[in-house]
């Protein structure tokens, strides 16, 4: 299962956290200045492949719900028209959708990273283990070697 990170580097989880929610409301300021003709949907992404990469799957799945609701609050607050009440909603469920889909992908690739990295510290430790049995058994054939050379020596 994906597990959060506890502690990367100096940060913590409380810091992703925090520069995760600052991202969707830095990228949801610029999107409501440039108006709602021009969408700024896909630089949420930011912050919820953040969301999902270091805090976890859950909070990247809250962090989508947050930003499709700060795009759909910030199409309104710029003055979005639209003809019917459905299409916001019919648009911030793609979306929604859309960021559901990247948090898992994500959500699966960190897994499989993690997965991965066991694997090779568990092939890394095996082979070390077989490295040092062999120069166990190189010494051990040395010495044997050495025995039998002074012992057909002194014959």
């Amino acid at each position: 299962m994906l597990g959060p990170v506890k502690k990367t580097g100096v940060h913590s989880r409380p810091a992703f956290t925090t520069v995760a929610l600052l991202i969707i409301a830095v990228v949801g300021m610029v999107d409501y200045l440039t108006g709602h003709e021009i969408s700024f949907s896909v630089f949420y992404l930011l912050g919820v492949a953040l969301a999902v990469w270091f805090v976890g799957k859950g909070f990247g799945s809250l962090v989508s719900v947050f930003s499709v609701a700060v795009w759909v609050a910030g199409g309104f607050a710029s003055g979005a028209r639209v003809s019917s009440p459905l299409i916001p909603i019919w648009n911030a469920v793609i979306l929604l959708a859309f960021y559901l889909v990247v948090v898992w992908l994500l959500a699966r690739l960190r897994l499989f990273h993690q997965q991965l990295e066991a694997l090779v510290r568990q092939r890394t430790a095996a082979l070390t283990e077989e490295m040092a049995e062999r120069e166990r058994l190189e010494r051990e054939l040395l010495e044997i070697s050495e025995r039998e050379q002074r012992r057909i020596g002194q014959d």
